[in-house]
């Protein structure tokens, strides 16, 4: 069984642990283990229905292009989307998982 990342929320297997820091190219991970300024298109949202319902309002969707813009450690991050940028806990943004461009 392979080894969950301890900030993953995921399923263990869905997304392997970054091995600096970062996932490499083409690696499915979470959105908090991107580097700032990297883009990467939503593969899936592992969340519940109230979370996943607020998110799809806000245009956050799986095939949407996004790029993370800031991101503290354990605090709030901003992401653009189509063009607008928004904030999301870190929580939320480790339900979000991307594959890097």
């Amino acid at each position: 069984m392979p080894r969950r990342n301890r900030r993953c929320r995921c399923s263990p297997g869905a997304c392997p642990p970054p091995q600096s820091g970062f996932a490499s190219k083409d690696e499915v991970t979470t959105l908090c283990d991107i580097p700032e300024g990297e883009d990467a298109v939503i593969v899936e949202i592992m969340a519940g229905r109230r979370l996943n319902a607020r998110l799809s309002s806000m245009g956050i969707r799986p095939g949407k292009k996004v790029v993370k813009k800031t991101g503290f450690w354990r605090g709030p991050m901003t992401i653009e989307i189509d063009g607008t940028i928004y904030a999301l806990r870190w929580g939320e943004a480790g339900k979000i998982i991307v594959k890097r461009k």
